[in-house]
Formats: structure tokens, C-alpha cells, sequence
């Protein structure tokens, strides 16, 4: 099986991924697309958009796609309900 990379975009009007980065061992990240392609062992970068946009992580993908609240601690990063804090 190959490895892929995968970019997780993260808006910061929606989540605070830096301080999420600076705190938390592992964050479930929403992929609507590409579910079935996402493999574990798979490079993952984090992307912020907007205004400051660019590659602020590196990490690995260590679960398969899956359905999956948020974790209780991820919730103090959630900025907006817009971010899917039901379903992430």
C-alpha cells in the first residue's frame, strides 16, 4: 500500500488550531471527501487558511475514517458551530 499525504485545512475563524497543535496529542478531523482513501500511516498536514495561510503541522494519520464526536477536550478549540463540532 502507498503512502499519501493529506492537507486538513483549518480556518481560524472557526477553530483555533494553533493552540489545539500546542495542547492536544491527536485531534478527529472532519473529511467529508476522500474518506475511503485515507489510510493510516498516511502523512497529514495542517493547513491554515486565510489571511495567514500556510502549512502549520505535520503529524501521521493514526485511525481509519471513521464516525466520531468530538472529544470533550477538542471542544475549548472549536471557535463557531460552523466547524462541526457534532461530527467531526
Amino acid at each position: 500500500m502507498e503512502t499519501r499525504a493529506w492537507f486538513f485545512q483549518s480556518n481560524p475563524a472557526h477553530y483555533d488550531i494553533e493552540a489545539a497543535l500546542g495542547t492536544l496529542d491527536r485531534i478527529w478531523w472532519r473529511v467529508p471527501q476522500y474518506a475511503n482513501e485515507i489510510n493510516i500511516g498516511d502523512a497529514a498536514v495542517m493547513w491554515r487558511s486565510g489571511k495567514e495561510a500556510g502549512i502549520i503541522g505535520l503529524g501521521r494519520v493514526i485511525s481509519d475514517p471513521q464516525q466520531h464526536p468530538i472529544d470533550a477536550a477538542e471542544k475549548n478549540y472549536v471557535l463557531t458551530d460552523d466547524e462541526g463540532a457534532d461530527d467531526v
